[in-house]
């Protein structure tokens, strides 16, 4: 939001696709939690393509001081989501998402106050119906953004979850084709094909490498180590039930 003072939304809309690269460097080569391969590398970059042709980079500005700072913050906020992508993906197993949502609000109120504080911003805030009102509507959807985030990281990859951003354009697109009656251009049209088709990408990648690590009887996949674990299961739990019951 600080960097909206410095520089355009279309600045702000573009770096932050820069989460998913981010992902892919934390989650494949760093933790090496997930094995990076060219397929989702390839994905990935279809999808944040995709994204930059419909949000239309031309008034992209980094020619002074001022933008080059509005840059630097974008691209720490798309960071900042990695990480926190990141670290959920570690904790959700153990602990639900409602609850890492209520700790992260929790923690996040005074920080932010205190940010607010430090760039000079508390004397401007201006209690009133509409800015209440707003204020409650963004907190409503941003709470529900970072929900379905902490939850859907049980079930697949950080990639895909930061992915998932490159969905806005597609989506801001489609509504105000429906409601403002706005024409979609080619480049909507172009851009909406490659975030389709980066997202499929992924996914299918994604379930091939499950499949792959079920069917070799491991490997380093926290998902094809889980699908043993369940076959394991239910294989022991029929040959349990097969067994006669002797009665005395």
């Amino acid at each position: 939001m600080q960097s909206l003072d410095l520089i355009p939304a279309t600045n702000l809309a573009v770096l932050s696709l820069l989460s998913p690269p981010f992902l892919f460097v934390i989650a494949g080569f760093i933790l090496k939690t997930e094995r990076p391969t060219w397929v989702r590398f390839a994905g990935m970059v279809a999808a944040v393509a995709g994204a930059v042709v419909i949000i239309d980079p031309t008034g992209f500005e980094a020619g002074d001081a001022k933008a080059t700072v509005g840059n630097l913050l974008c691209a720490g906020m798309a960071l900042c989501y990695a990480i926190i992508v990141t670290v959920q993906k570690h904790l959700v197993a153990s602990v639900p998402a409602a609850a890492l949502q209520f700790t992260f609000t929790a923690y996040a109120f005074p920080f932010f106050v205190l940010l607010a504080a430090c760039f000079g911003d508390l004397g401007s805030m201006a209690l009133t119906a509409e800015s209440a009102g707003g204020a409650a509507i963004v907190g409503v959807f941003a709470s529900l953004d970072y929900y379905f985030a902490f939850a859907s990281l049980k079930y697949v990859s950080t990639l895909l979850v930061g992915l998932s951003n490159s969905l806005l354009p597609l989506f801001v697109g489609i509504a105000t084709y429906f409601v403002n009656g706005e024409r979609l251009s080619w480049k909507d049209l172009v851009g909406a094909a490659l975030i389709l088709a980066g997202m499929v990408t992924v996914i299918a990648a994604k379930t091939e490498q499950v499949e792959r690590a079920a069917g070799r009887g491991g490997g380093d996949d926290a998902d094809g180590k889980a699908l043993l674990e369940l076959d394991e299961l239910d294989r022991v739990s029929r040959e349990s039930r097969a067994i006669p019951t002797e009665v005395p």
